[in-house]
């Protein structure tokens, strides 16, 4: 593969301005389940190169993954770059990657069997304290390997493991509801204990055999490191540079402002150990690293790859994300939510009558990028007196992110959690619209 590689870039560089290549490959082995039982274990595999060229001033790119047809490869990306973007930048001559462990070993040595054994025990725990429910999830284990060669003599790469865990839980209430209960852990290195998976699903799934009624009305709101992805979902694209390029990003030119409560602090962060999201450099050959977004409140940077920083102005961040059958664009890492000090038992204590969300259906949301939603509450529970007192059904909140995170938080959890590739505490809000049917 290495040969081939290098035939690629040295045939673009022979007849363009300058080259850059791109290898990925990736193997995974998913054992599913599906109503309780084991569905079926398989192994997938892909392998793809991108080639980007400059040439007279302008950007070329094309893809494959059939490595037969190298020549066309080369043909299609200098014909692109006739009719491509401006190139706002050059390709990097080198780059010392960032020293993060991305790579277990053990997760390429694990067994189907293994996996298989892990997501029985994960269900049997759960139908031992729920035996009417239907568990569906699956136990993946992957491994992939990319590089990054140019002409300017960048060639670097790197291979990382993924471990993957997820399950839901689902019931049929005694008046014909229907109840999705479920969680996901992903990392680079290996999962082997889900009793937290389990303790959460069992949890939700008792304090969900009871139902509250609930009145329309504003009531303060305690949402989940789970919920919180949904919200961020608005900073995640503000802060993207791709959108402050286009003038789309309601944060464009606000570098330096006050645009959300002082006791909020975001980084942008590829050096997690272990994090699903962490890389030694970027899909173009940057150096990883930290990026502070949102610091205490103050807008500080956006996230940028090589070409929306060229347009911009400004400095890459080593953001540049991509496949092999894309271009680059600016993408985020691991993202923290840096925690507060009041402790979850503290904060639900401190609600007289409110509600937790735990989970919402996002296909309500408005204006996304303006901050605006509107979502159903697939999991939430009334609160009272500090107490759980049912499953709240049939609700909507709706409000402005930037509005809620500005003005309207009460205390921020001590406990980050680690969702996907995002780090955030429980957030407690003075008060959340709710609408009933």
């Amino acid at each position: 593969m290495n040969e081939l590689i290098d035939r690629i870039l040295s045939q673009a560089g022979a007849r363009a301005d300058a080259a850059e290549v791109y290898f990925n490959s990736s193997e995974s082995r998913p054992v599913e389940f599906e109503n309780n039982k084991l569905k079926y274990i398989a192994t997938k595999s892909g392998r793809g190169v991108g080639l980007r060229v400059i040439h007279n001033g302008r950007i070329g790119f094309s893809s494959t993954s059939d490595f037969s047809r190298l020549d066309e490869l080369v043909d299609s990306a200098m014909e692109s770059a006739r009719f491509g973007q401006e190139a706002r930048f050059e390709f990097p001559e080198d780059c010392r990657p960032s020293e993060v462990r991305v790579y277990d070993e053990r997760v390429k040595e694990l067994e189907p069997k293994q996996m298989a054994d892990l997501g029985h025990r994960a269900i049997d725990a759960i139908l031992a304290e729920h035996p009417d429910v239907q568990c569906s999830g699956s136990v993946s284990a992957s491994v992939s390997r990319e590089r990054v060669a140019n002409t300017r003599g960048l060639d670097i790469g790197y291979t990382s493991t993924r471990s993957t865990v997820s399950l839901t839980a689902l019931a049929v209430g005694d008046d014909e509801g229907i109840l999705w209960v479920g969680d996901r852990w992903s990392r680079a290195d290996l999962v082997s204990d889900v009793s937290p998976l389990v303790e959460k699903i069992n949890h939700d799934l008792e304090l969900a055999e009871q139902t509250a009624a609930l009145s329309t009305g504003t009531y303060p709101a305690i949402f989940t490191p789970d919920a919180m992805g949904t919200l961020l979902l608005s900073i995640s694209q503000g802060v993207n540079g791709k959108m402050v390029q286009k003038g789309a990003s309601p944060l464009t030119g606000r570098i330096g402002e006050q645009i959300l409560d002082e006791r909020i602090t975001v980084i942008d962060d590829a050096l997690t150990e272990f994090g699903p999201a962490s890389a030694p450099h970027d899909t173009e050959g940057l150096v990883s690293g930290r990026t502070t977004l949102i610091d205490k409140g103050v807008l500080n940077s956006y996230l940028f790859d090589l070409q929306t920083a060229g347009m911009l102005g400004e400095r890459p961040t080593g953001n540049g994300l991509r496949s092999y059958s894309s271009q680059p664009n600016p993408g985020h890492n691991n993202t923290m939510i840096l925690p507060g000090d009041t402790p979850y038992p503290d904060m639900l204590a401190g609600i007289k009558r409110g509600i937790l969300v735990d989970a919402v259906l996002g296909g309500g949301m408005s204006n996304t990028l303006a901050g605006a939603f509107s979502v159903n509450v697939d999991l939430g529970f009334l609160i009272e007196d500090g107490r759980f007192a049912g499953r709240i059904k049939n609700c909507m909140i709706a409000g402005n992110v930037y509005d809620l995170l500005k003005d309207g938080i009460e205390t921020i959890g001590d406990t980050p959690e680690m969702k996907g590739a995002l780090s955030v505490p429980h957030f407690c809000f003075k008060g959340i619209r709710l609408g009933t049917q």
